[in-house]
């Protein structure tokens, strides 16, 4: 894939974004996920490079694909490899049944999320 799944722009403040969805039924040990490829990384780093939109990755954890058991929100800009630790994306959990607009997606991808 050469880009992130879904690119957006916001109707009210006109901000485009790229959103990648992934799914993984469960961790690795203690936590961790490989949530892509190094293929995949470079390309959604391209992405974001070359069009400054912000990519946010979608984590969909546990439970069946269309209805996960939880949801993490995390932004590319945080994320320099393709295994995600626990403490990386534990507190960029989605507790909203629907998003509805780009700063609280920049919400949730900041909350106490720590750099890789």
């Amino acid at each position: 894939m050469k880009f992130p799944d879904l690119r957006f722009r916001e109707r009210s403040s006109g901000i485009s974004f790229w959103v990648e969805c992934k799914y993984r039924s469960r961790t690795e040990d203690l936590g961790n996920i490989t949530w892509c490829t190094e293929g995949q990384l470079k390309n959604y780093k391209r992405t974001y490079y070359n069009t400054k939109d912000t990519v946010f990755i979608m984590l969909g954890l546990g439970g069946p694909v269309m209805s996960p058991n939880k949801v993490f929100c995390l932004n590319l800009e945080r994320i320099n490899f393709t295994r995600l630790f626990y403490s990386t994306y534990c507190t960029n959990r989605v507790k909203v049944d629907r998003i509805e607009s780009y700063q609280q997606l920049l919400e949730i991808s900041e909350l106490k999320g720590k750099k890789q």
